[in-house]
């Protein structure tokens, strides 16, 4: 066992610098598990995810129809009217209908909405945690990044959000917070442009 030991050390030695350069790779992956509720049920039994694919749809013919941004929606309420979209966040909407108008259906688009935003997550807290720990080795950074990432995908109440609660804003909210983080550290450390134009599409809005 002792003569085995070096070896099998030497050769996850060997395993894990072949795969630290793509360990960005390994955060889509591992998100995999996370998703793949997605694929096998469709869309969760949720809070408020039925409503999110009503609001959908309701966007969706608006914009069909050259309104970019109703303000007021005459379909809701029983027909009476709502003015939705003037005072509920609709940056995650329309991060949906992108998908719808590349043909996606409305839940598949909806559902690759939640699934892109908790890879915005992921990658977002992988980007801070590099940024961070900047003693180490890029081994040992790479590693640490990827760990923080996957743990933020996969934190509770990301998962909530999900599939319990269906809240889409939140999710995309939740999404864009380790991005917020890494561009107020680099304009402290006065950083490139692109950090501050980073910041302001984190903090537009309509992603609340």
């Amino acid at each position: 066992m002792n003569a085995i030991s070096p070896r099998f050390k030497a050769s996850l030695t060997d395993l894990l610098a072949l795969v630290e350069p793509y360990t960005w790779a390994a955060l889509i992956l591992l998100a995999g598990p996370l998703l793949w509720p997605f694929r096998v049920v469709g869309l969760p039994t949720s809070a408020d995810g039925l409503l999110h694919l009503l609001r959908l749809v309701v966007l969706d013919d608006h914009i069909r129809q050259g309104v970019f941004y109703p303000r007021w929606v005459p379909e809701m309420v029983l027909g009476l009217g709502y003015p939705l979209f003037h005072f509920y966040a609709p940056g995650s909407y329309y991060v949906a209908e992108s998908f719808r108008l590349a043909g996606l259906a409305y839940i598949p688009a909806l559902l690759t909405t939640f699934a892109t935003f908790v890879l915005v997550a992921g990658f977002g807290m992988y980007l801070l945690v590099w940024d961070l720990f900047t003693d180490g080795d890029r081994r040992s950074r790479s590693w640490a990044a990827l760990l923080a990432g996957v743990m933020y995908m996969y934190s509770p109440y990301l998962l909530t959000n999900m599939y319990m609660r269906g809240a889409l804003a939140e999710v995309a909210a939740q999404a864009l917070l380790p991005w917020v983080f890494w561009s107020f550290r680099r304009l402290m450390q006065g950083g490139a442009r692109l950090a501050i134009y980073w910041l302001r599409a984190c903090c537009w809005p309509g992603w609340r």
